[in-house]
């Protein structure tokens, strides 16, 4: 999964720098310049991941799925400047389990 969000962000002109999460969720630290529109690049995280994934592991998947949806619609984000650190950030990303493939 991190290959594929690493191809989106590089087709959007932005930097995956970490990719970990829990097994429901994941966290994503991505350096993006201001033009980037950030709906757009969730979006497309979303969407190519959920194709690619459900690609290859459509079966084995279907059961955990939220109806036929791979993604939720909601997602956080927290800007570095907003009172955290792009250490602070990467250190709490870091202390989370990495997923499973």
């Amino acid at each position: 999964m991190g290959e594929i969000f690493e191809e989106v962000c590089s087709k959007h002109g932005a930097i995956l720098s970490e990719f970990f999460g829990e097994p429901d969720h994941v966290h994503l630290l991505i350096e993006f310049s201001p033009s980037t529109r950030l709906s757009d690049l969730v979006r497309a995280l979303k969407s190519v991941s959920s194709k690619k994934i459900r690609e290859e592991f459509d079966s084995q998947i279907r059961k955990y799925l939220w109806g036929k949806r791979f993604w939720t619609r909601s997602y956080r984000v927290i800007s570095v400047g907003d009172g955290a650190t792009t250490e602070a950030i990467e250190c709490y990303i870091k202390g989370q389990e990495r997923p499973s493939s």
